[in-house]
């Protein structure tokens, strides 16, 4: 089939619109601790207030750097689909940091503000 915009308007309909260039989701911001138990913690964040569209954040965690140490890298500790999470399982007697990361098919955001708890 030939979808030349110009035969298009000439039977009335409008032209196809030029595709527009996906781009990687913002920071999300103000990830706040809202509640924790043995094991457990419940999470809840912005959503970015720039960049493309968000598909899912990707919740990261990690045990707590020292000052003056190398860090262990960041894992992933889950995905949500809104700008809340409850992580059960959690390593318990630890300091551990969490963030999260915007992502969509473009690519991730920067890393939101970290919290730090221990369970």
């Amino acid at each position: 089939m030939d979808y030349d915009n110009a035969k298009l308007k000439l039977i009335g309909w409008g032209g196809r619109k030029t595709a527009t260039p996906l781009e990687a989701p913002g920071q999300a911001g103000n990830l706040v601790i809202r509640s924790q138990g043995e094991g457990r913690i419940d999470l809840a964040w912005e959503k970015p207030a720039a960049g493309g569209k968000v598909a899912a954040y990707k919740i990261k965690c990690r045990p707590r750097i020292i000052e003056g140490t190398t860090g262990a890298a960041w894992a992933n500790a889950d995905t949500a689909m809104e700008t809340e999470i409850t992580l059960a399982g959690q390593q318990q007697g630890k300091e551990l940091e969490y963030c999260v990361v915007a992502v969509n098919k473009a690519g991730e955001g920067v890393a939101s503000n970290t919290v730090t708890a221990v369970l």
